[in-house]
């Protein structure tokens, strides 16, 4: 089977957004990844893009121009082609929103066209669309309203761990809990009723934002405790630190606890659990456009991670969240065929940026236990600082290779 890429018009839009030609290109390689591809281009020189009116100049392949015309519904804009009914019928209905809008298109060609098949093209605003019979999951055994149901009855479960037992684990299960459940909302977003997916999304943000404090002090003191191990704490006051680190985590704790002793906490599940109750999502919808809708922000993320600057502690931050959702996203929904192989990737990617940021956020800790330590712990707080940015150093320069060996798309 030969499979090819053709660039058909630069993009005409005047006002929005608009993919630029390298853009273009990268989003294509992504897509196309090791496949044996065949390039179509211009009769001139340049990019490989076909400016609006070009003929083309295109290797001899059964069908292809058929297929372009049934398809893209170019017949009048490219003079070589010559449609034919048969293939018009064939694949109108592969590709029923395509339109003068599209501007690069992956044909799979198998001898004859009516065995071609259309597999994605890129519209002028850079979004691609999947035309494979497989873009369109059967439905899942379990409903994704089911699934939402399922994950909020998991969240409460983690809140009843966390309020037996307290430890750092059960702190970072209900926070991983209320993101997930935040991330598929905010993903299905197009096919709910607005306002209480706000409203359930609001409540589980604060929730997590609830216990940031307490996730911070027990991500810092086990990086101490592993330095203390490792011999690289050993004076009274080292020690001393852990202990007043402990004794601020158990205060963040105790204020957690008094929200669900005084009601606040248990009012505002009982209003995420109606929120939920009132989202009408459309599953029909949802199953249509929702492969489309991850392949979309995968690449959007790989795009950002191309150009990200690592040392911006904001902008990385920011890239974080958009790995973790994209991540929760896909463990919760399954992982589309066309996103097959990139999981290892992208948890290792969350990985890296969650290292990284930790890093970042125990010396901001650190900063702020300086303001108020007396003179003996000065020093080793400078110390531990130091370490730190060290550690930060080390894991920028990780993520640039990690990132120079291929990104997220890297062996799928």
């Amino acid at each position: 089977m030969d499979h090819w890429v053709l660039f058909l018009t630069e993009p005409r839009r005047t006002s929005g957004h608009a993919v630029s030609s390298e853009e273009l290109l990268r989003r294509c390689s992504l897509l196309a990844g090791d496949l044996p591809t065949r390039w179509l281009a211009s009769a001139e020189p340049g990019e490989g893009l076909l400016p609006p009116g070009s003929r083309l100049q295109r290797a001899p392949g059964p069908g292809l121009g058929e297929v372009l015309a049934a398809v893209m519904g170019y017949e009048g804009r490219l003079a070589v082609i010559q449609p034919r009914r048969l293939f018009r019928k064939t694949y109108r209905c592969l590709c029923s929103t395509g339109g003068s809008d599209r501007i690069a298109v992956l044909l799979d060609l198998d001898g004859d066209a009516p065995s071609s098949q259309v597999r994605w093209s890129i519209d002028e605003s850079g979004r691609t669309h999947l035309f494979r019979s497989s873009a369109t999951r059967e439905h899942a055994e379990t409903s994704a309203t089911r699934h939402l149901d399922e994950l909020e009855r998991a969240l409460r479960a983690a809140l009843l761990r966390l309020l037996q037992g307290g430890d750092g684990e059960s702190v970072h299960d209900v926070r991983v809990r209320a993101r997930t459940l935040r991330s598929l909302l905010d993903f299905m977003r197009p096919w709910t009723r607005s306002a209480p997916n706000r409203q359930a999304r609001q409540i589980l943000r604060d929730l997590a934002r609830s216990l940031s404090d307490v996730r911070e002090t027990d991500v810092l003191c086990a990086r101490l405790k592993e330095a203390e191990e490792a011999g690289q704490l050993t004076t009274d006051a080292a020690r001393a630190l852990v202990t007043r680190l402990m004794q601020r985590r158990a205060t963040s704790m105790e204020g957690f606890l008094d929200a669900m002793v005084d009601g606040t906490l248990p009012t505002r599940l009982g209003s995420l659990r109606e929120a939920l109750g009132a989202l009408e999502l459309d599953e029909d919808a949802l199953a249509r456009h929702g492969d489309e809708t991850c392949l979309n922000e995968a690449l959007n993320l790989q795009l950002r991670l191309d150009a990200h600057d690592f040392a911006n502690v904001t902008a990385t931050h920011e890239l974080r969240k958009a790995t973790k959702r994209l991540r929760y996203v896909i463990e919760s929904l399954g992982c589309p065929e066309s996103l097959e192989g990139t999981e290892p990737r992208l948890k290792e990617l969350q990985t890296r940026l969650g290292e990284l940021c930790d890093a970042r956020t125990n010396q901001q800790l650190l900063g702020r236990l300086a303001c108020s330590a007396g003179q003996t712990w000065c020093a080793e707080l400078e110390h531990m600082a130091e370490r730190q940015a060290a550690d930060e150093h080390v894991l920028m320069e990780g993520l640039k290779t990690w990132r120079a060996t291929g990104g997220l798309f890297e062996g799928a």
